[in-house]
């Protein structure tokens, strides 16, 4: 739950955070969508059930959530059918793009 929890303090602190990069979580509170990046695998469906916007999203096909780092499978998350390199390869290149884009 890192991702919710960064998000509530983000969106009850705006003047504190620019932005956030959510791996595998979702925005939560109302920090805004378009000051955030959201990257989920299709085998994550906890965190693509609880998203209500459009902005700033990459689903990675075959990902699933214990790919974004490496501390082993989670509980209720299928098996990725892509390789864990191939999914944080997706996701820095995700957030590197993200990151070149200008703060409005």
């Amino acid at each position: 739950m890192g991702g919710a929890m960064a998000s509530a303090y983000a969106s009850k602190h705006p003047d504190k955070v620019m932005g956030l990069i959510l791996l595998g979580a979702y925005v939560y509170g109302d920090y805004p969508p378009e000051r955030a990046l959201t990257i989920y695998g299709t085998f994550n469906t906890s965190v693509a059930e609880k998203i209500d916007y459009t902005e700033n999203i990459v689903i990675i096909e075959g990902g699933n959530h214990a790919q974004f780092g490496n501390y082993g499978r989670q509980k209720g998350d299928p098996d990725a059918t892509i390789s864990s390199t191939e999914q944080q390869n997706v996701a820095v290149a995700a957030i590197k793009e993200f990151l070149s884009k200008p703060v409005e």
